[in-house]
């Protein structure tokens, strides 16, 4: 994938989406590739939280494993989605375990392949005051919060 390709592929994404081109361009440049086979763990839960996972192709399942032991599916993303945002907010450990859809999709030649953003990367974009990282920043606090007030309607039934 290009360079313009990935950035114009980052800016179809939510939260990279207030992005202008140059911002996206920059970006880009710091995303590294993942491939993984279907069923493998990209992510384990309890592990620090040092990266953001973008899908182009197939998909990622994150799995919360409760203290008794049972497994809650959390999320699943595909293509032109991200996962592991809450990593680019500050150093934290990882909420849940990240896996490649063990049933690969069809149509994708693995289990889940596309690039990762490194929280150490964004990290210095932050330090350097690089208006894109308060971008991604607000947007992530934006994000966060709509999914708080859906989860709280959900548990109360009360529409926020």
């Amino acid at each position: 994938m290009t360079l313009e390709e990935s950035a114009a592929s980052l800016r179809r994404t939510t939260l990279f989406a207030d992005l202008d081109e140059a911002e996206a361009r920059t970006l880009a440049g710091l995303l590294r590739p993942f491939e993984a086979a279907p069923g493998e763990v990209l992510a384990v839960q309890g592990a620090p939280a040092d990266r953001l996972f973008l899908v182009d192709e197939g998909r990622l399942d994150a799995h919360v494993t409760e203290p008794g032991g049972a497994t809650e599916l959390l999320s699943s993303v595909g293509p032109a989605d991200h996962l592991g945002e809450m990593a680019l907010n500050h150093h934290m450990l990882r909420l849940a375990t990240i896996r490649a859809r063990a049933e690969p999709d069809p149509a994708a030649r693995v289990g889940a392949r596309g690039r990762v953003l490194l929280a150490e990367d964004f990290a210095a974009l932050r330090r350097a005051c690089e208006p894109l990282a308060l971008k991604v920043l607000l947007r992530l606090a934006r994000l966060l919060g709509a999914r708080l007030r859906l989860r709280t309607e959900a548990i109360t039934g009360v529409p926020s």
